[in-house]
């Protein structure tokens, strides 16, 4: 691996980790500050909006490569100071932590289009730096459970983490533009269309299974306590449901047909809502949602493996707005239904991923003998 593929790989580790730092440290300060009073699951809500927002507007925007630089400084420094202010349930610090860490995301990955730029094309997928990413964002901060004692650790990492993309920054390069495929490869769960073609269902669910799944975390670590599992298992777990599956089959994934892909991804999914449906005790919804965590694992790197041009397309930027806005919304409402119905509101959306999924396959198999006819 040469000198440039080395940057490339660990800016990518270091803009996966994060995104899945993202998801707990900003679910574990939104649980706490939801017992004090605030909207459950608004800074999560705040920070997806961020991104999408952010995406879309910068898009076809180029950016020099010394903006960046100075961008990604300013947002960690925002989102680091805003995370060492964050108290109770003061809405302001916790803003402030949304949109600072979705800025210094969304700068990572403009960064990883530049330095991705400097190789020839057909760049390894992210796998490895995905699992890498995930491990580091464990590592400090993997207990969903503990905001005040992490953000600490957490507000330094963030500076860190800026420091480091700095270092990899390609001097001289030329301004770069945003993704036209999203963040990371659409490993966000922003749906990028395509629901009239329902042999694509089960993707397109396996994506939105990571709301469920990572807007409850704290939730759910929490009602796992009561089994004996940690807070850090539960989020290890998760992680690991997302990432592992893509990394050990990244040999293989990339030759599966897509409708092979299509029906593993449902039996997953349909695997898990049963698992869900048959029992109520929390060890059964747990299973369920790792089943879940893998369909979104092989669902998110199938197609990039295979070079799939239709996850490449743009989006125009008033559909990414309206999308990145309902999937925050989205967040609100699971979140707030947790809080009030429990368990049972994470049953109903799960099984209704699951079938979604399996009534995409049944539709496509149906429109087959008609296609040929």
């Amino acid at each position: 691996m040469d000198r440039h593929a080395t940057c490339l790989w660990l800016a990518r580790a270091i803009a996966w980790s994060l995104l899945f730092g993202g998801w707990t440290v900003l679910g574990a300060v939104g649980h706490e500050a939801a017992r004090a009073g605030l909207l459950p699951g608004l800074p999560l809500a705040a920070w997806l909006a961020s991104i999408g927002l952010l995406l879309a507007l910068g898009m076809r925007r180029a950016t020099s490569m010394r903006a960046l630089m100075a961008g990604l400084a300013g947002a960690a420094l925002l989102a680091a100071f805003a995370l060492s202010a964050v108290q109770g349930a003061a809405p302001a610090p916790l803003l402030g932590v949304a949109f600072g860490w979705a800025a210094l995301l969304v700068l990572a990955s403009r960064l990883v289009k530049a330095l991705r730029a400097r190789l020839p094309r057909g760049t390894p997928a992210p796998i490895g730096p995905a699992l890498a990413g995930a491990a580091i964002a464990w590592a400090v901060c993997g207990d969903p459970l503990g905001a005040a004692a992490q953000s600490p650790l957490a507000a330094g990492w963030l500076l860190a983490s800026a420091a480091l993309l700095l270092a990899l920054a390609p001097r001289g390069a030329p301004p770069v533009t945003g993704c036209a495929a999203g963040l990371f490869d659409c490993s966000l769960p922003l749906p990028r269309g395509g629901w009239g073609r329902a042999a694509d269902w089960p993707l397109h669910a396996a994506a939105l299974a990571m709301l469920p799944m990572m807007a409850a975390l704290p939730e759910m670590a929490e009602r796992c306590a009561a089994d004996g599992l940690t807070a850090r298992a539960v989020a290890a777990l998760h992680v690991a449901s997302m990432v592992g599956p893509a990394w050990l089959l990244r040999h293989r994934l990339g030759h599966w047909p897509r409708a092979r892909l299509a029906g593993v991804v449902a039996a997953c999914l349909g695997a898990g809502g049963l698992a869900i449906s048959l029992d109520e005790q929390r060890g059964a919804l747990l299973v369920g949602m790792l089943l879940h965590g893998v369909a979104w694992s092989l669902a998110w790197a199938g197609p990039m493996l295979a070079r799939d041009a239709r996850v490449r397309g743009p989006m125009p930027a008033t559909r990414q707005c309206a999308t990145a806005l309902a999937t925050a919304a989205a967040v609100l409402l699971l979140a707030g239904a947790v809080a009030t119905a429990g368990t049972d509101a994470l049953r109903v959306a799960h099984g209704a991923l699951a079938l979604l999924a399996l009534a995409g396959l049944v539709l496509a198999r149906r429109s087959v003998p008609t296609m040929r006819g």
